[in-house]
């Protein structure tokens, strides 16, 4: 019997790789990225090697908030051999150990095989549908900012109405203020001071717009920065809304988007209406993949923060958005 070795990928591994996801997805410019997090990032880049071949894959992200597993793939004459399961246990456990509540995984629908693997471990289907845009070409929008701009901040020509917003790009701001500004907006309503620290913190990327002292928009990137990034929290306070806040707390995200230059953007939403928003930044409904899957491999340490973020959707379960903005009014994430 052929012994299966389990390893972190190098460098040398990488066409091996490509040669294996060629059986099953069409070529794709995926070497500069896939090198990137081979060397930054090899814990989370795993092979599974027969006889000095790669037959098996699965790639991992955490940026501190959503946790990912993709590229799982076995070679069509080593599969029904437990191989993807172990590559997949292999990246949970090594997710888990870094703080990840969940794995996510993005799977087409005709995928079959990957579909029952995932349940079989464990992995259930969630309502929602991703949203990414291609950044292979770069992206022609640009952040509406002076020439001159205030250190750590940018200011974006206002409206009459906008008057005196200040739009900042750093993720030192009051987290309290930022805390205020979700309680105001019936948002998150389980996140305690400590849990908004933590997001600004572990954020890729946070842009906020402010009056005086007080938060009015914010908006947060997570992401690898190297195959995806995952736009996250798009909240426009309900007495700032329809004044282009959140049109230019996204523009700030996707300037930071062209900079990054992952493989692909991605947002998710169960909104339709938004639809016409993100449209303006180049984003499609990938109709060919479905719902998201998650699984949660540390359940029983996910304490009082998932009790209360629980018990809170389950009383908003039937309520509907009060009405349209520039971005998520009270949409709770997932």
């Amino acid at each position: 019997m052929t012994k299966i070795k389990y390893r972190n990928a190098t460098v040398a591994d990488i066409p091996g790789m490509l040669e294996l996801w060629r059986l099953f997805w069409r070529p794709q410019p995926y070497e500069a990225n896939l090198r990137r997090k081979v060397q930054d990032d090899p814990d989370l880049a795993i092979v599974a090697e027969a006889n000095h071949t790669i037959v098996g894959t699965v790639i991992g992200g955490f940026d501190g908030w959503w946790a990912w597993v993709y590229r799982i793939a076995v070679h069509p004459q080593y599969q029904r051999k437990d191989i993807a399961s172990r590559l997949l246990l292999i990246v949970q456990e090594r997710l888990a150990s870094r703080g990840a509540d969940a794995a996510c995984a993005i799977v087409s629908p005709d995928n079959q095989a990957v579909g029952g693997l995932l349940t079989k471990l464990r992995y259930r289907k969630r309502p929602y549908v991703m949203w990414a845009v291609p950044l292979d070409g770069g992206s022609d929008i640009q952040c509406r900012t002076p020439s001159r701009e205030p250190r750590g901040a940018c200011v974006v020509p206002q409206r009459r109405e906008m008057k005196n917003i200040i739009y900042k790009t750093s993720k030192r701001v009051s987290a309290a203020a930022v805390l205020a500004l979700f309680r105001r907006n019936e948002w998150r309503e389980w996140f305690t001071l400590r849990d908004t620290e933590d997001l600004l913190r572990r954020a890729l990327f946070v842009a906020s717009a402010w009056r005086g002292r007080r938060a009015v928009g914010v908006a947060t990137l997570f992401g690898d920065g190297r195959f995806y990034a995952h736009i996250d929290t798009v909240l426009v306070d309900e007495a700032f809304r329809r004044q282009g806040i959140g049109t230019a707390l996204v523009e700030l995200l996707m300037r930071k988007v062209d900079q990054l230059k992952p493989h692909y953007c991605e947002h998710d939403t169960h909104h339709e209406w938004l639809v016409a928003f993100y449209k303006r930044f180049r984003f499609e409904v990938n109709e060919s993949d479905n719902p998201w899957l998650v699984h949660r491999p540390t359940e029983d340490r996910l304490g009082a923060y998932v009790k209360r973020r629980r018990a809170i959707l389950k009383r908003q379960t039937n309520r509907r958005p009060s009405g349209r903005g520039d971005a998520e009014d009270r949409v709770p994430h997932p």
